[in-house]
């Protein structure tokens, strides 16, 4: 693993920016706040692929605001106005910055290491909100669109000894008569469901060497009886067999072997499988190899189905109905907005979930680095994975539909490595929801896209009777399966909300958004009754279980959020409200009444 912090560092020291960086006193801080310094997220950005011949291009950059005739003259060669840390939203106080800029330049330099083999360099962003247009010592390399997948660009033919990267990015978040996929973002229209938004580079930038033929992309279908079928994904023109072994966890035995032609699906099996389930998941090692090339990856053998269990449609991981329970999670960080402060902050709230007894999380209109996926691998839970929604308040005409429906696509194709995501959530509420022929649509293509896992076209609200699921929102009370003559599964994909409002100095120090706290579904008067009330609501989703249809459920919500005060844990992750022996307790009853309904 070979960072080049040292050559970075001389690099950057050389060309320092007019205001050096600071963390810019976010409202709120977390425990990990003080932990970030300027070498962020220093491990390797992507599980499911990982190359020796890497470089972290994290760290302290370069930042200017622009304007839209910005792109028109890149400053290239120049200094910038002041130091932004990478990765980080420019609205964030870790990014040193904490402005809201819709235009902006980003610059930092770079030496490959002298000790990589001859090859191609390849320049990769986990994600940049909204669109970026890089440009590799003033000559354009590439733009993309779409604030929530990766993407890389072959910068080989613009490589010069010490090298310049200018970012040009534009994100228009909710301006008005912009309509594009946001989440929860509002730079405009804030309010109380509705946070901060997320500008720039807010994941890992970094680079990689490579052959001149490589490895693109990788991506197991490995199923519960053993069979496993490998697509591997050539650089352009690349021709030629692919290998792909098939080990045990942390070991070189190799359990299967197989070959052919890249760009193939080529097929085998692992005999005697073990297989990846919620709460025991196994994984294995793979390793491909495709001439000079190999990346070293993993794979978990799972099957995701709809299987009628005791005349009912149930959501099976290998056959087997889990009862899906999670919260919904904002992932939002007071610090960092969009970017977790640490990978073990990150990984906090996967833990705490786990330790109350979730094993799901509906990742809710957002989406986070590939390691997050990767640990929601490594520690069984489920994900239910939405798709980043347009504005709420608007309507999408055809030009704005269909980039929804491309970027929606790209997360999918993106993201379906992961064994851990077992369904797709198109819309929610119907914000963004195109009715009729188009979500028909857009639902057939991410089934041809990926057909191993099952799909929630709408999570509440508008339901066209499309996708996988019967999908209900109520929160006070909930009203799980109680459709008779729906064959779908029939889950209740958000409920309960339940608010307790903490001490000052946990909350969310805007007036604005303080303001909003009295819309919080219903609010406990202290942690007493919250607990109660809250396992009151879950116990009347237990009894809809054993009564009805119910196959599923979604808690709101994992942390307090800006003016939401419904969290199990504060917005700083400092203060737990869930009484986590009561908590337990409760889930248990929850699991005991779908086992009696056929569930494992």
């Amino acid at each position: 693993m070979k960072y080049g912090a040292a050559v970075l560092s001389t690099l950057i020291a050389a060309a320092v920016a007019q205001q050096d960086y600071a963390i810019q006193g976010p409202p709120l801080s977390t425990r990990w706040t003080s932990e970030v310094g300027t070498n962020p997220w220093p491990s390797h950005p992507r599980p499911q692929m990982f190359r020796s011949e890497w470089q972290t291009l994290n760290g302290l950059w370069q930042f200017s605001p622009t304007d839209d005739s910005g792109l028109d003259s890149p400053p290239t060669g120049q200094n910038l106005e002041r130091q932004i840390l990478v990765p980080s939203c420019i609205e964030s106080g870790l990014s040193g910055i904490q402005e809201d800029h819709e235009y902006s330049w980003w610059k930092t330099s770079f030496q490959a290491p002298s000790d990589w083999p001859q090859g191609k360099t390849l320049l990769n962003f986990g994600a940049v909100d909204y669109e970026a247009t890089v440009f590799i010592n003033g000559q354009n390399a590439g733009s993309h669109k779409g604030g929530y997948s990766r993407f890389t660009l072959d910068i080989t033919n613009q490589l010069q000894d010490i090298n310049e990267i200018l970012v040009h990015v534009h994100d228009p978040t909710d301006l008005e008569g912009v309509n594009i996929p946001l989440g929860k973002q509002r730079r405009y229209r804030r309010s109380h469901i509705f946070y901060q938004p997320c500008t720039g580079i807010w994941q890992t930038a970094w680079m990689e060497r490579v052959p001149t033929d490589y490895i693109a992309d990788v991506l197991f279908d490995a199923q519960a009886d053993g069979s496993i079928t490998a697509t591997i994904t050539g650089s352009e023109g690349a021709s030629g067999d692919v290998s792909v072994s098939i080990r045990e966890k942390g070991s070189s035995n190799q359990v299967a072997e197989i070959s052919g032609a890249i760009n193939t699906a080529i097929a085998g099996n692992v005999d005697n499988v073990q297989v990846w389930a919620p709460g025991a998941p196994v994984l294995y090692d793979v390793v491909v190899t495709f001439k000079e090339d190999s990346v070293q990856s993993y794979a978990g053998f799972r099957t995701v189905a709809k299987t009628e269990i005791n005349g009912i449609q149930r959501p099976t991981v290998n056959g087997k109905w889990y009862f899906p329970f999670s919260t919904l999670d904002q992932g939002y960080w007071p610090d960092g907005i969009y970017t977790p402060p640490t990978k073990e902050a990150m990984q906090f709230d996967v833990d705490y979930l786990k330790e109350i007894g979730f094993n799901t999380i509906r990742k809710h209109i957002k989406v986070e680095p590939d390691e997050y996926y990767a640990y929601t691998d490594q520690q069984g839970i489920m994900v239910f994975q939405d798709m980043p929604s347009m504005p709420h308040d608007t309507t999408a005409n055809d030009e704005q539909t269909k980039e929804f429906n491309r970027q929606s696509l790209e997360i999918v194709k993106t993201h379906a490595f992961f064994p851990s995501i077992v369904t797709w959530v198109i819309y929610n509420e119907g914000w963004g929801q195109q009715e009729g022929p188009i979500e028909k649509g857009i639902t057939n293509n991410i089934r041809d896209n990926d057909g191993t896992r099952i799909i929630d076209s709408v999570s509440g609200w508008n339901d066209n009777g499309f996708g996988d699921y019967k999908d209900v929102h109520s929160y006070s009370e909930s009203q799980c399966g109680m459709v008779n003559n729906d064959t779908r599964i029939q889950i209740q994909g958000e409920f309960g909300g339940v608010g307790l409002n903490l001490s000052a100095d946990q909350l969310w120090p805007d007036p604005a958004a303080i303001a909003t706290i009295p819309e919080t579904y219903e609010i406990a008067t202290d942690v007493g009754a919250y607990n109660n009330r809250s396992i009151e609501v879950i116990d009347v989703l237990t009894s809809q279980v054993r009564n009805n249809k119910c196959s599923g459920g979604v808690y709101t919500q994992t942390t307090d959020t800006e003016g939401e005060v419904n969290g199990l844990i504060s917005y700083s992750r400092d203060v737990s409200k869930a009484n986590i022996d009561s908590w337990k307790s409760a889930l248990q009853r929850l699991y005991d009444a779908a086992r009696e309904k056929g569930g494992f």
